[in-house]
């Protein structure tokens, strides 16, 4: 009778990895098209759980310090014995039978959210995968990048509570990280110079999660308050042939935008921030280089908060401002303000959802 015990294995080629235990002891890596791996790192069991009905299995894991790296299915021949539970414990299930496949193969479906800190060195990433998923397929991405703030504030952390972008992410189906900026003179930001390091950070960032989650290649999306604001559009201006779309708040262009791809865009202000008026311009500067008509139209409109978009904007790079009058340095619709002297943020436009409905419009061609 087989038992399903979870071990600590990796992924291969950007898929979850099951390990069998053979006859002879010898453990092999297998990925979910039943291919074979070779022999894997150690492993251990850590709990296991009997497929009863013969068509759904719970796969219970837990997930290593080391580089918290995927704890997925494994079967022993032999009979083992452990317990199931745990808090720290997170769950995955697969409808079928294991290790059959290809495009139109089993599911494996995540049962649990995933919530956890990456670290490269001396700064690193938040990480909140969504239950439900199916990670047999690829998901959508948005990066999510924090305004300057000092360095003991926790900048990544407070950046996802004020943009609630975790629960929205948990309610529509995609992976949202949240990385954490340099610190320079006591601050924590980001430098948007097209040869910078936090560039490439990003780099590894979006490579370390399309290695282990299977990332849409053609969904993958940058967002960012203020100092963030500006690396999403240095990204688009970099690295627009890897990032669909981009959703800025409150803060404008860097001074070097080389023009790789035209690439849609979605911008939020308030009319009391200081920066209005450089936000402002540099929405519409984009809005030339997508080749965009000059005429626009209000596309939303609820209480003080307004959106228009350009017209006719040449191969589909829809370009959209969302202004709130009498906001300040504010994320809309976020229930925290990004500091105390920015005003309470209007209610009326909620920049992450709305954002992601003109993500979700905006793929990659």
């Amino acid at each position: 009778m087989l038992r399903f015990v979870t071990l600590d294995v990796l992924r291969f080629g950007g898929f979850p990895v099951a390990v069998f235990g053979e006859p002879n002891g010898a453990l092999v890596g297998h990925d979910h098209r039943g291919v074979t791996h070779g022999p894997t790192l150690a492993v251990s069991a850590r709990a296991y759980h009997p497929d009863a009905a013969g068509t759904t299995t719970e796969i219970v894991y837990t997930r290593k310090l080391v580089f918290l790296r995927w704890l997925v299915l494994a079967s022993l021949v032999a009979p083992l014995a452990a317990s199931c539970g745990g808090a720290s414990e997170t769950s995955l299930a697969t409808g079928g039978t294991s290790g059959s496949g290809g495009s139109g193969g089993d599911a494996w479906i995540l049962a649990t959210p995933i919530d956890e800190i990456r670290s490269f060195g001396d700064r690193g990433f938040l990480l909140y995968v969504p239950s439900g998923i199916d990670l047999n397929r690829q998901t959508p991405l948005l990066l999510s990048f924090h305004d300057s703030a000092p360095s003991e504030s926790g900048a990544a952390a407070s950046h996802a509570r004020m943009t609630a972008s975790r629960e929205h992410a948990q309610e529509h189906g995609y992976i949202v990280t949240y990385p954490e900026g340099t610190v320079r003179d006591g601050r924590q930001g980001w430098d948007a110079d097209v040869a910078s390091a936090d560039l490439a950070f990003v780099d590894e960032v979006l490579d370390v999660v399309d290695a282990e989650f299977g990332v849409d290649p053609k969904r993958v999306f940058a967002a960012g308050m203020g100092d963030g604001a500006v690396l999403a559009y240095a990204l688009a201006c970099t690295r627009g042939d890897l990032f669909a779309a981009i959703g800025p708040v409150a803060g404008g262009l860097p001074a070097d935008c080389p023009l790789t791809r035209r690439v849609p865009a979605v911008a939020f202000y308030g009319t009391d921030d200081e920066g209005f008026d450089r936000g402002r311009t540099s929405v519409i500067a984009w809005s030339r280089r997508n080749g965009c008509a000059r005429s626009t139209e209000e596309v939303f409109g609820r209480g003080d908060s307004t959106c228009e978009a350009w017209l006719d904007c040449q191969d589909a790079a829809d370009v959209q401002f969302c202004v709130t009058a009498g906001a300040g340095h504010t994320w809309p619709g976020s229930t925290s303000a990004v500091r105390p002297a920015a005003g309470e943020p209007m209610q009326e436009l909620s920049a992450t959802d709305y954002m992601w409905r003109f993500f979700e419009a905006h793929p990659l061609p």
